[in-house]
């Protein structure tokens, strides 16, 4: 499966927000190092994340079962998944105004929601934040062999996913300028997944991202 890939961002008692020392970077990375599903670091407020996000919710369950300190660290690391239990699992995050740091493949829902519901967004050398697509139009809905209540509830998510957006300030064609030859591979009905260029973010109004190149994440 083709990638478009770009190359892009911690031990702290009292944290400078935003983050932007590479050595701080690395500790708070370290913490998550080998923790899987989501493992919380109450000591220095950080949420590890590194797994799907099911539509059954047991991830979002495990998120959003508990409480943190404000100005949390997310060092997240998923495939994507469900649209709507990554979606309320940001709202539920952002309350406590958290910074993301990307050190593998932030994919998908992910990439969609939990990295732009970030107050701050970091991507390591590691690090990359890939769409597969944006929102579904309400023709190609209308089209799908499926019951009309599972439409509506096709219809009802996505336009949240739009109106997430909105409330962001955030173009939404983000999720699917991609390119060309990716957009002709998906007309022959492929699904693939593109990390959008840096200039991308800020042109469509992604605020507060900071890439963290590789060579200076091995000093």
């Amino acid at each position: 499966m083709p990638l478009w890939f770009f190359m892009p961002q911690a031990q702290a008692t009292i944290r400078a927000l935003p983050i932007s020392d590479a050595g701080e970077i690395r500790a708070l990375t370290a913490i998550c190092g080998g923790k899987k599903a989501a493992y919380y670091d109450e000591k220095f407020n950080v949420l590890c994340i590194d797994g799907q996000f099911d539509v059954e919710g047991r991830l979002e369950r495990m998120i959003t079962g508990r409480s943190y300190h404000d100005d949390l660290v997310v060092v997240a690391k998923s495939p994507g998944g469900g649209l709507q239990t990554a979606l309320d699992t940001t709202r539920y995050l952002e309350r406590y105004h958290y910074t993301i740091i990307v050190d593998g493949l932030c994919a998908s829902a992910c990439a969609q929601f939990l990295f732009m519901g970030g107050t701050y967004k970091i991507v390591t050398g590691k690090g990359i934040v890939a769409m597969h697509g944006g929102p579904m139009s309400a023709a190609s809905i209308d089209k799908m062999s499926i019951t009309p209540e599972g439409k509506a509830n096709l219809r009802r998510e996505n336009e949240e996913f739009r109106e997430f957006y909105r409330t962001h300030g955030i173009d939404v064609a983000i999720t699917t300028n991609a390119p060309q030859s990716v957009l002709d591979a998906m007309k022959k009905g492929e699904t693939l997944f593109w990390a959008p260029p840096r200039a991308e973010f800020e042109r469509s109004g992604v605020k507060n991202v900071r890439f963290v190149d590789a060579d200076i994440m091995r000093q």
